[in-house]
């Protein structure tokens, strides 16, 4: 139990060293230093493990209470009864012995009025004072040395004792107060030899003071007229600024600033003046003294310059030309330009329409956020660029309505920059809601957003006419549409043999009847680069619509996320070329991916994750005369209805070459492809773990016609190929076709 004795223990805890059986509480003892000369007292003792204060292991002190008197002590033989003891006569003993000192300084020990050495001082110069710095201890003193210290110099005998006196300097002026002073050989700290100071709170006072006679009292005095004297004598002030002293209402000079550029304002330090002569102004804070415009009551102006000297001020609602003129209007500006001119918009929303006929640069102070262009209810373009070599930066367009470019309208042939804007809000009755590019046009477009505009017929976001060359980067047309039923191009327009490059770029959200994104017509070549088609929806051809045109996909370009009602949810080809990228994950009634017609061509491209209502989860081919596909995935599509990744009806002289058809999934017949009236050339291709809910995991076949050569089917479910009706099979020379089955249909 608690209560019992533990194995090996004793009842108290006093044991100073429990590692050493010799050590216990009873045998440390410490001895009282009453004189604390380092010896302890063996009749004044304790026992404890730690020494008290004032105690220590020592015992060998004679007198504890002389701490002269220790083990250590020696004593010298004082045979003369002076009190100071004979060098080299001394004892070692605790206790003093009687006729011995503590001390050792006697000089004669045989004579008791030559006591103990002394200190002396060097004279060097002969003047009774000795150096302070050079000093001797010795019974006699040596020749050369004096009792005391006073010389300020020794090496000059006309300066002697510290006679000098030194006055308080309290308020540093150099005029020291007579009343305060020390006598040393040298100042201290705030001491002056003159003592005639007759204000030492004040420095302005003292006897060097220069005092103005105020004649008319009031209190501003003539320079011309003056005491010096450091009393303040009656009817005189301190300053000098009066500038007539016999009219009290006429006083104190004006601070006048150098005024360089004539403007009114001065720059620089002030001076006093009693008048303001040529060259100088009584106003300061002029920020720029050689450009008499600018100064601070001058008004700001459109030109990147602080006119006014208030960085906190800018224009608003002006144009200038060249840095030059306060125009209300774009119009207005532009009117007073010549060819070459350039063109500054300050913050602001400037009404309206206008048109630019000639070479001309258009900019702004700070950018779109801070500068729009609004159309004013008249039906012409906000903005047109008629002719000339045109440069437009850092402006919102909106609000415009027109036949066409509603926007901005860009007809001249001559090359056109856009850079760093928003054309948003304008609507077109026909073409280009935002923007309409005309014929044989050449316009770059970098950082621009075309969003929320609409056209009739064609190109919500911008429409471009034929034979024209556009480069865009890092543009976004978004939120557009051109749809009355029957309308092309949501997000962009393009017509016949125009070549147009987009560099990551997106065009997105856009709505049209055909062609949600971007409808292209004959001839047209368009080409993305790290650039998004996606999100945009149709009728026909959700993310774009190609008629006898051509589009290219480089890079991690993409169809993606786009709806075609009725079909072609991702792109719509007719007679069309399509070239690398991915087409994925759009959907629509028929095509979820691709609805192709004519003479068509799709390469190097990946169709995956599209849907299809009915037919052709991912390609939908109708009718075609001609139909290349080579170089492409078709993997992960969904059919509701026949041919999970490819549905070809109809088709003649249809070539699939080196083409990947896998886990695709048809709710009907034909997982993989789906052929029905088909003529198919099939080469160096697969077609493996597809799916079909009824028949033709693989392949359909139905009044359809197939040359296979170098083609597997593999895993399909549940037939590798079924084939319902009339119509063959066959291969020329070299054919190899192989299934993972004993018969493949």
């Amino acid at each position: 139990g608690v209560c019992d004795s533990p194995v090996v223990g004793v009842l108290n805890g006093d044991d100073c060293d429990d590692g050493n059986a010799g050590i216990t509480y009873a045998t440390v003892a410490w001895y009282a230093d009453l004189d604390m000369d380092g010896y302890g007292d063996a009749a004044n003792t304790t026992v404890s493990c730690l020494p008290p204060d004032g105690y220590l292991s020592d015992s060998t002190d004679c007198n504890d209470s002389n701490a002269a008197e220790n083990p250590a002590a020696i004593w010298y033989l004082d045979a003369d009864g002076d009190g100071f003891g004979q060098p080299g006569m001394g004892v070692s003993q605790c206790m003093e012995l009687a006729g011995y000192v503590a001390n050792n300084d006697d000089c004669d020990d045989g004579d008791p009025s030559l006591g103990e050495r002394t200190t002396t001082w060097q004279d060097s110069d002969s003047d009774g004072y000795g150096n302070p710095a050079i000093s001797n201890f010795s019974c006699a003193a040596p020749k050369g040395f004096v009792a005391n210290d006073d010389d300020c110099d020794d090496e000059d005998s006309t300066v002697m004792t510290a006679s000098t006196r030194w006055y308080v300097d309290a308020d540093s002026d150099g005029f020291g107060n007579g009343a305060l002073f020390e006598v040393s050989c040298f100042p201290s700290s705030g001491m002056v030899a003159d003592h005639t100071d007759c204000d030492d709170a004040d420095p302005l006072r003292h006897p060097n003071t220069i005092w103005f006679y105020d004649g008319d009292s009031d209190g501003y005095g003539d320079p011309l007229a003056t005491v010096t004297q450091c009393e303040e004598p009656a009817a005189y002030v301190l300053n000098d600024t009066d500038c007539d002293d016999s009219d009290a209402t006429v006083n104190l000079a004006t601070n006048i600033y150098p005024d360089n550029d004539g403007d009114g304002y001065g720059a620089g330090a002030s001076t006093a003046s009693c008048g303001v002569p040529v060259g100088f102004s009584e106003s300061s804070g002029d920020c720029d003294d050689v450009v008499a415009t600018t100064n601070p009551g001058a008004p700001e102006l459109c030109d990147f310059i602080d006119n006014d000297c208030d960085p906190s001020t800018n224009a608003v609602g002006v144009i200038s030309v060249n840095g030059v003129g306060a125009y209300s209007t774009l119009q207005a500006a532009i009117d007073a330009t010549v060819s070459g001119d350039s063109i500054l918009i300050c913050d602001g929303v400037f009404s309206g329409t206008a048109t630019i006929e000639t070479d001309l640069t258009v900019t702004t102070m700070n950018g779109q956020a801070a500068t729009a262009l609004v159309g004013d209810g008249t039906i012409a373009p906000v903005l047109s660029v008629a002719s000339g070599e045109v440069s437009l930066s850092g402006m919102t367009i909106s609000g415009g309505t027109a036949s066409v470019g509603a926007g901005l309208m860009i007809t001249t042939t001559d090359p056109v920059l856009l850079s760093d804007m928003t054309i948003t809000q304008n609507s077109a009755s026909a073409s280009g809601g935002g923007i309409s590019v005309g014929d044989f046009a050449d316009v770059q477009i970098y950082d621009v957003v075309v969003s929320q505009n609409s056209a009739v017929t064609n190109g919500g976001g911008f429409s471009v006419g034929t034979n024209a060359q556009l480069g865009l980067t890092n543009v976004t047309v978004t939120g557009n549409t051109a749809d009355n039923g029957s309308g092309y191009g949501g997000g962009v327009y393009v017509d016949s043999d125009s070549v147009i490059t987009l560099q990551s770029s997106a065009v997105s959200g856009n709505d049209s009847h055909v062609g949600g994104g971007v409808a292209l017509r004959d001839g047209s070549h368009m080409t993305f680069n790290e650039t998004l088609l996606s999100n945009n929806s149709a009728t026909y051809g959700g993310g774009a619509q190609l008629y006898l045109a051509t589009l290219i996909l480089n890079g991690s370009s993409e169809v993606s996320q786009n709806t075609g009602a009725i079909f072609g949810g991702g792109l719509y080809l007719y007679g069309s070329e399509l070239s690398g990228g991915a087409v994925q994950d759009n959907e629509s009634g028929q095509g979820g991916g691709l609805y192709c017609e004519s003479e068509y061509v799709i390469t190097d491209a990946i169709v995956a994750g599209n849907s299809a209502d009915t037919g052709g989860g991912g390609v939908f081919s109708n009718g075609t005369s001609g139909g290349q596909v080579s170089n492409v995935t078709i993997s992960q599509n969904t059919a509701g209805d026949d041919g999970g990744g490819f549905y070809a009806w109809q088709d003649n002289l249809l070539t699939l070459t080196n083409v990947t058809i896998v886990e695709n999934i048809a709710g009907g017949a034909g997982g993989g492809l789906m052929l029905y009236g088909a003529e198919l050339a099939f080469a160096s291709s697969f077609v493996r773990e597809n799916t079909a809910s009824t028949n033709g995991g693989g392949m359909y076949l139905q009044y359809s016609d197939i040359d296979v050569l170098k083609t597997s089917f593999q895993v399909n479910d549940p037939d590798n190929i079924y084939h319902s009706t009339a119509g063959t099979i066959f291969g020329g020379s070299g054919l190899t076709f192989s299934c993972d089955s004993s018969s493949c249909w």
